[in-house]
């Protein structure tokens, strides 16, 4: 008999495909105690089974049978134990994604999960890890320079978890770990409802307030970027795709433009897909497709590559691709300028994302139909535009109602 303590971390059965079909395999670590003291872990398990309840059963026969006798040499596997750090930067280096949306998993891994488990190996993972982290992220998880130690948003803690989840799938399908504690029901992770309580009001200017903003922008501040904030204002375009704009998108003819790409936020001087991969059209009213054709005017004087078919519309002075977060700085300059003049110095502070906000709110107050919205902001389906844009639907029903009871009382 073996009088060392043989302790087993879970256990999982898994299936995977095969020439001929679908086959399943078990897998588990165990750890050997010797006078208290843990030797390095090591991962068990057999595939080939026919189906899951072959693959239990073994399982079960064979953890017994390690517990009562020991290792069996054949089945032992050494487990080079890697931490979730490691693990992390090799998630990472595996993702086929656009660079902005790598670079958003990158800054949540540096800020809030490495400090914390970091040096933690992934064998060692536990639920109650997780839970902790979650808690202290909620309590005093900001990174920002304005708030340091502040709270997050369950948002951001809710994303944090869905990383570490991925990591620690893959760490599973890599066979690193026997099973994904990040899928536990035992987590505590912010629920769908404390988000949605905690969801920041959108912020947006009437379209008096635009107007004047545009105004003041053009005729005092004399903005070499006010076609561009008149561009987003009045179609709803993302920054990333106002700036990413060539000539050659526009139909003047037609008083359309199309959008097929947008600059990457990530990666300076480059351009990417849309953020859902679909290109659109959208129509332009006279007056904004007026002040494109006065903009290229401008544009011609400084030679005549400054208005090829694929110079970018609004391109830097030397003819390149302007940044993203350039143009965010440019913006929120400005609206600091306009608040101290414009409307008696009563204008609300919106955001650059405010405008795109405010275009969609504009049309749907409007009346004009979720779906024509949907389409001009380029959303991937309805459901995202009316949980955006919840706070106008009362509006939007209340209008309703007033055409309906008009229509009925006219039939009478």
């Amino acid at each position: 008999m073996v009088s060392n303590k043989i302790e087993v971390s879970g256990g999982s059965v898994t299936k995977y495909e095969v020439s001929k079909g679908v086959r399943w395999r078990w897998q588990a670590v165990a750890t050997e105690r010797v006078e208290d003291l843990a030797t390095n872990p090591v991962r068990l398990g057999k595939a080939g089974f026919a189906t899951r309840k072959e693959a239990r059963e073994a399982m079960r026969e064979s953890l017994h049978h390690i517990k009562k006798e020991g290792f069996p040499k054949t089945e032992v596997t050494p487990v080079a134990v890697k931490t979730f750090g490691e693990v992390a930067a090799e998630w990472l280096e595996s993702l086929d994604l656009a660079n902005s949306t790598i670079s958003g998993y990158t800054k949540i891994i540096r800020n809030h999960l490495d400090p914390y488990l970091g040096d933690k190996g992934v064998l060692d993972l536990s639920t109650a890890d997780l839970n902790s982290l979650y808690s202290l992220l909620l309590g005093k998880g900001r990174k920002d320079s304005k708030h340091p130690g502040g709270s997050l948003k369950g948002n951001t803690v809710n994303k944090c978890h869905q990383v570490v989840r991925s990591i620690l799938d893959y760490a599973v399908t890599h066979e690193l770990i026997p099973y994904n504690v990040a899928r536990s029901p035992k987590l505590s992770v912010p629920s769908a409802r404390s988000m949605r309580s905690q969801k920041t009001e959108i912020e947006v200017w009437t379209i008096a307030e635009t107007k004047a903003l545009l105004e003041w922008n053009e005729c005092v501040y004399n903005d070499d970027l006010h076609v561009l904030w008149r561009l987003l204002a009045m179609t709803g375009l993302r920054r990333g795709e106002g700036v990413a704009l060539q000539w050659k998108d526009i139909d003047f003819a037609n008083s359309k433009l199309k959008v097929v790409r947008a600059a990457d936020s990530a990666k300076s001087k480059a351009t990417k897909s849309t953020k859902t991969y679909r290109q659109r059209s959208l129509d332009i009213d006279p007056e904004t497709l007026a002040y494109l054709e006065g903009h290229m005017a401008q544009r011609r004087q400084l030679g005549m590559e400054y208005v090829a078919p694929s110079a970018f519309i609004f391109g830097t002075i030397a003819n390149e691709l302007r940044g993203p977060n350039d143009v965010t700085r440019r913006f929120s300059k400005m609206v600091k300028k306009a608040q101290q003049s414009v409307l008696c110095g009563q204008l609300p502070w919106v955001t650059l994302q405010g405008l795109r906000h405010g275009h969609a709110t504009h049309l749907l107050e409007a009346a004009i139909q979720p779906k024509i919205v949907q389409e001009r902001l380029g959303h991937s389906n309805i459901q995202t535009t009316m949980d955006i844009y919840s706070h106008v639907l009362p509006t939007i029903q209340r209008d309703a109602l007033s055409v309906l009871m008009t229509k009925w009382a006219e039939a009478n």
